[in-house]
């Protein structure tokens, strides 16, 4: 078995920082295959990103994603919230196995600067 394929979908375990793997691993709990199919081809606006993108300018679906993920994760700042759409965006475009190869990858080699 590979070291991706050791974390199933969902599994955050392999993030160190534990602020991280408690709002994906909440945030993953109630995200559906639809909400995942939607952020595939979803891209906010260049100038606002999902941070500043205005409540009237969000297309519906992305506002029942966005009440999903602060629902189940209340303590977010517009920051972590941002970053926590913009992986959520990185797992249903290039899939788990390639997201969690990646962020292993960039552990490793933080581990190895520190």
């Amino acid at each position: 078995m590979t070291e991706t394929k050791k974390y199933l979908p969902g599994d955050f375990t392999f993030w160190t920082d534990e602020m991280s793997q408690t709002m994906m691993n909440k945030t993953w709990e109630v995200i559906s295959e639809n909400d995942l199919e939607f952020l595939k081809t979803y891209e906010p606006p260049k100038d606002c990103g999902f941070m500043w993108t205005k409540e009237e300018d969000k297309p519906t679906t992305l506002r029942e994603i966005e009440s999903k993920v602060g629902t189940a994760y209340s303590g977010h700042s517009g920051s972590s919230h941002a970053w926590t759409m913009r992986t959520l965006q990185s797992i249903a475009t290039n899939g788990w196995d390639a997201f969690v190869e990646s962020a292993l990858l960039r552990i490793k080699k933080q581990n190895k600067s520190d």
